[in-house]
């Protein structure tokens, strides 16, 4: 179990990577819709509902299916259905992308908890062929789920509240401290710990306090887009292979894919670094996106206003 909950940064990381196109297919969808709306709001009629309705379901899919596939990756096929269905129940709860993380951790323990105790058990081999399209994911989703209902459920989604309410009536300097410490994140370490644990975090409000994933967002372009146009405008101070590193870096930065400077990294350190400055660009440019109050949404609603 130690060796299963030490690779937990890569179980996260897999869940992400499925959640994705959940959250591009839905989000576009629903923000294509409200753009074109008159009114700049969800619509209510016509073929725009329609365009916004499939995109919310894209969007409610997102936590459950990043608690499915967290558990898949703990524990393969079995964990898919437990980690699901414990992630929707999360969500539903008001427990959010945090509630759906855990969701599909317990779900990925308990599944490995009972692989582990029946290959134990000497079971008949009729028996063994329907394990795990029944009695796994049975007692698996039975366990998660009461698991994510009386234990996590409540607690996170108090907290989230009380989190959101606590980042909803911050103004002026503090709020602007809070995006330069988050901007620094994202760009501190290229896609690494540090900004996973940034970004989340910013998702995790992004219903309540679209500022902040606005912010992530900028942050996010900085560090790739930074260093792909120094290779361009100082090319003297570069070598062949980080002139070549810059020309995917532009990309990277228009998708917000802040990424891992490797070329850079293995042959420069200290101020020599120019990631150093991407790093001082990524908190400068979250303190002027909340200071101009600009929003991000996963939907593209509007921003809610702020306490005066």
């Amino acid at each position: 179990m130690l060796k299963l909950l030490k690779n937990t940064k890569r179980h996260f990381m897999t869940g992400v990577s499925y959640m994705v196109p959940f959250v591009v297919a839905g989000g576009v969808l629903l923000a294509l819709a409200v753009m074109f709306n008159d009114h700049a709001a969800i619509p209510e009629s016509g073929f725009l509902k329609a365009m916004s309705q499939i995109g919310m379901a894209g969007l409610t899919l997102f936590i459950p299916i990043l608690a499915g596939f967290i558990a898949w990756s703990m524990v393969d096929k079995p964990g898919i259905a437990p980690g699901a269905i414990g992630g929707l129940m999360a969500y539903q709860m008001g427990a959010g992308f945090l509630g759906g993380m855990l969701a599909g951790i317990i779900a990925g323990l308990v599944v490995w908890l009972l692989l582990a105790i029946i290959a134990r058990l000497k079971i008949p081999v009729f028996l063994r062929m329907v394990l795990p399209i029944f009695i796994i994911p049975l007692i698996g989703t039975f366990v998660t789920g009461m698991a994510v209902y009386y234990i996590i459920g409540d607690p996170i989604a108090g907290m989230m509240k009380w989190l959101s309410a606590w980042l909803a009536n911050m103004q002026g300097v503090s709020f602007i401290i809070l995006g330069g410490i988050l901007g620094c994140m994202i760009a501190v370490d290229m896609g690494g710990p540090m900004n996973k644990t940034a970004f989340f975090f910013a998702v995790a409000l992004i219903s309540t306090n679209p500022q902040l994933m606005a912010a992530v967002a900028a942050a996010d372009c900085t560090p790739p887009l930074g260093l792909a146009l120094a290779t361009f405008m100082f090319k003297g101070i570069f070598n062949d292979v980080e002139r070549e590193a810059g020309k995917p870096a532009i990309i990277m930065g228009f998708m917000g894919i802040t990424g891992r400077r490797d070329s850079f990294r293995r042959r420069r350190s200290g101020a020599r670094d120019p990631g150093n400055h991407a790093r001082q660009r990524g908190g400068g440019d979250f303190i002027v996106v909340v200071w101009c109050h600009q929003c991000r949404t996963v939907g593209g609603t509007d921003c809610p206003p702020r306490s005066q």
